[in-house]
């Protein structure tokens, strides 16, 4: 995980970046074993090492949590994308023909 946290991870893939009106953002999404949950972050395209928002879905309790490490203006069509991506891809599906 980013911001220099010294977690234990479990996998972590990149994922397509967000791309708003020229500018990139780099979507990282992976396991976190210590805290049993899955994180999706965004990270400035334009400054590699910084990191501008993790989601966090907790497997033990079942909640969402956000956190922002910002010290620059993103636009708000990013963190819309960013949000909903992260609602798709860590909250769990059933299948409802079980």
């Amino acid at each position: 995980m980013g911001n220099g946290s010294s977690l234990t991870l479990g996998k972590e893939a990149r994922m397509p970046p967000i791309i708003h009106k020229g500018r990139h953002y780099r979507v990282v999404r992976g396991s976190d074993v210590e805290r049993d949950g899955m994180f999706l972050e965004l990270w400035s395209a334009e400054r590699p090492d910084h990191q501008l928002f993790e989601a966090f879905y907790s497997d033990a309790t079942g909640e969402m949590h956000f956190a922002s490490f910002l010290d620059e203006d993103v636009p708000f069509e990013v963190i819309e994308e960013f949000t909903k991506q992260a609602r798709h891809l860590l909250t769990p599906t059933t299948d409802e023909k079980a």
